[in-house]
This record gives C-alpha cells, sequence and structure tokens, in this order.
C-alpha cells in the first residue's frame, strides 16, 4: 500500500519479476504489452517508448520459433522486464526462459490442452528464477471450465488454480494470477471469487494481476477498465494492472498511472485539477487545462511526480483550489492569481498561465527549468 493510502491492499506474497517486486506490500506495478512483434527494429522502438513512459513490465507475444531470436535481442536492451505471452506450444515457453532469457511467462489454462507439461515448465522456472503469470481468459477457456456446473467464472477459478498447484509442485518459484473478462460485472465478481478462493488455500495467496479484457478503444476501454479496476483496487485486489486499449500501448500506461494516481496508490505523474466551468467562469480554464495537460504529457522527467496543478475559472472554488494545490491559477476576469502552496504570488496574463504554472512546479520540485 502506498503511504496515506485510504484503500488497505490484501495480503499477498512477495515475488520478483526480474528486478521488479510484486505483491508482499511492494506498490500496484503497471504493465503493458507490444503490439509488434518481437522481430525487428518497430518492437525495440515500442518497448523503448513504454519504458520512458512508465511501463514497469512488458508483455510480448511469441506466436512461433521464429520469434524467438528476436525477443533475445529484445531482451538484451530493455530497460524493463520482458514477459512472453504463450499459447498451444510450450515448449515455446521454455524456449522463451533458457534461450531468450525471459524473466517470465504468462501462460493460459485454457490453451494448454490436455497434457500441459506443468512439471517442465515449473522445473524450468526454477532453475532460472523466472516468474509464471496463470492467466485465464473468459473468451479461450478450457472445456472443463466452460462446462463446470457453477459457471464459467468458477471453471476459470479452478482452472487457474490446479495450474498453479502444479507449477508450484513443481518448483516454480514466483507466480501470479489473472483472470480476465470483457464484461465488467463479470470481471469484478471472478477476481473476488479468485481473491476468495485462494485465500481460503491455507497458504499465503500469490498476487493477482488486473486487467478489463478486450476493453475496445479510448475513451470509452479507459473508463470500463478505470471503473472495473478500481472496484477492486479498492477492495485490496490486485498486485498488477494493465488497461487494455486498442491503441498506442502508452496510452494503456499513462491511463494506468492516472488511475492509480487517483486512487492514492501510485504518484507516477501530475494531477491536474480544473473545473468544469459554467455562467461564472472568468477565463479559458479549458483550453488552458488542454495546454498544460499537452505539456505535462511531454514531459520524459520524473522531477513533477507526484505535484498537483489547479486551473481554476471563478471566485466560488478557485481560490480555494488553487490554493490547495502545489501550484495553481484562478481566473479574476481581468488576468489570473497565482498560488504557491496557498501563497498568492500576483497577476499574470493568460498568455502566461501555462508557462508560469509549469515553472513553479519545476522550482518547488528542484527541478532545473525548461530552456525553451
Amino acid at each position: 500500500m502506498s503511504p496515506g493510502s485510504p484503500w488497505p491492499r490484501r495480503a499477498t506474497r512477495a515475488i520478483h519479476l526480474g528486478p521488479l517486486a510484486i505483491g508482499g506490500g511492494a506498490p500496484v506495478s503497471v504493465q503493458s504489452m507490444l503490439t509488434a512483434p518481437p522481430k525487428g527494429q518497430e518492437a525495440a522502438n515500442e518497448l523503448a517508448r513504454l519504458a520512458l513512459a512508465g511501463c514497469e513490465a512488458v508483455r510480448v507475444a511469441l506466436p512461433d520459433r521464429g520469434s524467438i531470436e528476436g525477443l533475445g535481442r529484445l531482451v538484451a536492451s530493455t530497460p524493463v522486464p520482458l514477459v512472453a505471452d504463450v499459447h498451444f506450444d510450450w515448449e515455446l515457453g521454455i524456449e522463451a526462459l533458457e534461450v531468450a532469457g525471459v524473466v517470465g511467462l504468462r501462460i493460459n489454462p485454457g490453451t494448454a490442452g490436455r497434457s500441459p507439461p506443468w512439471k517442465a515448465l515449473g522445473r524450468a522456472a526454477e532453475a532460472l528464477g523466472a516468474c509464471i503469470r496463470v492467466g485465464a481468459n473468459a473468451a479461450s477457456p478450457s472445456r472443463a471450465a466452460r462446462e463446470h456446473p457453477m459457471g464459467l467464472s468458477h471453471g476459470l477459478v479452478k482452472d487457474v488454480l490446479d495450474a498453479t498447484r502444479r507449477l508450484a509442485e513443481a518448483g516454480a518459484p514466483h507466480l501470479k494470477l489473472s483472470l480476465k473478462f470483457s464484461s465488467l460485472p463479470e470481471l469484478v465478481a471472478a477476481n473476488r471469487l479468485l481473491a476468495e478462493a485462494s485465500e481460503g488455500l491455507g497458504l499465503p495467496p500469490w498476487p493477482i494481476h488486473l486487467g478489463l479484457t478486450e476493453a475496445g478503444p479510448p475513451p470509452q476501454g479507459e473508463l470500463k477498465s478505470a471503473a472495473a479496476l478500481a472496484i477492486l483496487l479498492a477492495e485490496g485486489i490486485g498486485d498488477t494492472i494493465r488497461i487494455s486499449l486498442s491503441a498506442d500501448p502508452v496510452r494503456e500506461v499513462r491511463a494506468a498511472h492516472g488511475l492509480l494516481r487517483a486512487l492514492g496508490l501510485g504518484r507516477r505523474g501530475v494531477d491536474l485539477v480544473s473545473c468544469p466551468t459554467c455562467g461564472r467562469c472568468r477565463g479559458d480554464v479549458i483550453g488552458l487545462a488542454r495546454a498544460l495537460e499537452a505539456q505535462l504529457d511531454d514531459l520524459e522527467d520524473r522531477a513533477l511526480d507526484g505535484l498537483t496543478l489547479a486551473v481554476m475559472g471563478c471566485e466560488v472554488n478557485g481560490p480555494g483550489e488553487a490554493g490547495s494545490a502545489d501550484a495553481g491559477a484562478a481566473a479574476l476576469g481581468d488576468g489570473w492569481l497565482l498560488f504557491e502552496r496557498g501563497r498568492p504570488l500576483g497577476r499574470v496574463p493568460e498568455a502566461e498561465v501555462v508557462t508560469r504554472l509549469l515553472e513553479l512546479a519545476r522550482a518547488l520540485a528542484g527541478a532545473p527549468l525548461d530552456p525553451t
């Protein structure tokens, strides 16, 4: 749990995905997935952009043996842990660990076939200290899960826990679980069931990864994902998250950090407060908020992480919100009043508000001013 967070975390085992700590009280981490195949420069470029945006682990689809060499090149230069996403051909998973050198696998019990090599996968993970995510998906269930007498959710939970038990018995040292639906109510109900069932095994439960799968394009996908994941995170369920979007994966990462920041579970990025405007508005709040947001999205350094900036439009809530922020501005009609942590600094014209707020934020963070 992050310091000061109002949401107590459910206790889970502490595991590692390479250098990334997961569970056991570690902060909730943000993950995404490459859209490019792991064979060329496009994948390397996308991986670099994800790391810069704050992605803490990246999953890579591994469709065939021809991808192993490219995956190995990514591993050799990656700034973040890589997880190979493997289906159907489980020998690929072992090659991803032993040949390409990934620190984690994602496997799906629904695509494992009749005789999954859990023992071989578990032993390979043990030998290399790798992490395996056992991730079931409602769109690709096993036949047993589909025909479970209590419904699909119960069947998927059984699949995940059975596979996890077999891998643990084979020696896999780092395991995490996931259960994904594209329906928000089903996702929430199924993950509650998964958390309760894993807690009932008598041992500290393995960490859980959260994600609403096939959420769609933004902003719809962001809204659906945030609604689902916020419910579960507020109940203490979830140690890593992905907001899945039909979009540039960098947007997934920014949305995920924004969600964690809103819940008090993360401090990556800047919290931008602005009013919705009304008939009393005395300045271009919408335009200034958009311009400030664009500037913040383009920042590559992390010096401003955790700060709050405010742009407010009138005297009702403007001075209060602007004064409560680290750096804020309230419209006066003939200019804007700047605040630094509650202290009014004086008026500036509207054309200077964005620049002055960023200067104030950088000064508060002890960061050098942008020469531009």
